[in-house]
């Protein structure tokens, strides 16, 4: 999990130009004099970039929804793009599986 460096404001009309405002791109935010780096696994959690576990824990601990959320986004969000381009992937994986016997080449977004 990346954090942008400076607080986001809609109605601040010089916020289109402070490219940190809006991204949570590592490689811009790393040279902000606000960045903060994580140094150690032990300190996960505390920064601008976090890993997927500490996210985890600090919404089951702090809200405002528990991580079972954050899994059922992720799941949908990554079915239904697969969902959405089926018809590209299922003829590559024939391709480069060479028959393997994985089951249908239909991706179902409930699977």
């Amino acid at each position: 999990m990346r954090f942008a460096t400076q607080p986001f404001s809609p109605t601040r009309t010089d916020a289109s130009s402070d490219r940190l405002r809006h991204l949570t791109n590592y490689s811009l935010n790393r040279r902000s004099s606000a960045f903060v780096p994580n140094k150690s696994e032990a300190t996960d959690g505390v920064g601008s970039k976090w890993s997927l576990g500490a996210l985890r824990r600090h919404l089951d601990q702090h809200g405002p929804v528990p991580s079972s959320r954050l899994d059922e986004g992720i799941h949908e969000v990554v079915s239904y793009t697969l969902s959405a381009a089926q018809a590209k992937i299922a003829p590559l994986t024939r391709k480069y599986t060479r028959g393997a016997q994985a089951g249908s080449s239909t991706i179902r977004a409930n699977a």
